[in-house]
């Protein structure tokens, strides 16, 4: 009785963009036949190119800042702090040690905290974008479900005899 009302709620919500209470969600299906995509690779590609485009330029954005925080310590250690001469030249000026390595300090927490916030961003898209296509696929799902007959989720199956 309850599987049942659940499917005709289920149903009735296919039907348009209708608040399914049961489900806590909204449905918006079109009225058309869904085709499933061969793959689950070409599912995710036909509905989120542009996001993966995306996530591929801050990919790219980030890599020269991990490097940049992989070499700055070695020059920390090797120009600032074991530099033979008192002065330092860098970039055509003149700095001291003591200057140089206090830049080099400075330009290193920059370049963790700018390649910590593009990670924490990259990760937050990354998300966003896998719930955006689990919440897609599993709608694609129910809504040919709702194809088969409503007696056809009364009769148990010999796979759930097992269960």
């Amino acid at each position: 009785m309850v599987r049942t009302a659940c499917c005709k709620r289920l149903q009735s919500a296919v039907a348009g963009n209708v608040w399914c209470k049961s489900l806590s969600m909204t449905l918006d299906f079109p009225q058309k036949a869904i085709v499933m995509d061969r793959s689950l690779f070409a599912f995710i590609w036909k509905h989120s190119k542009r996001e993966q485009m995306v996530l591929l330029a801050v990919t790219l954005i980030t890599f020269p800042l991990l490097y940049t925080t992989l070499i700055l310590p070695k020059q920390i250690i090797n120009d600032a702090i074991g530099a033979e001469d008192p002065m330092v030249s860098f970039v055509s000026v003149e700095l001291s040690q003591i200057q140089f390595l206090t830049a080099l300090c400075f330009a290193y927490l920059a370049a963790v905290l700018i390649h910590g916030l593009l990670k924490m961003r990259l990760n937050t898209m990354k998300d966003v974008t896998a719930e955006r296509l689990l919440r897609r696929f599993r709608y694609t799902l129910i809504s040919r479900m709702m194809r088969f007959p409503t007696r056809y989720f009364r009769t148990p199956h010999r796979g759930n005899w097992s269960a």
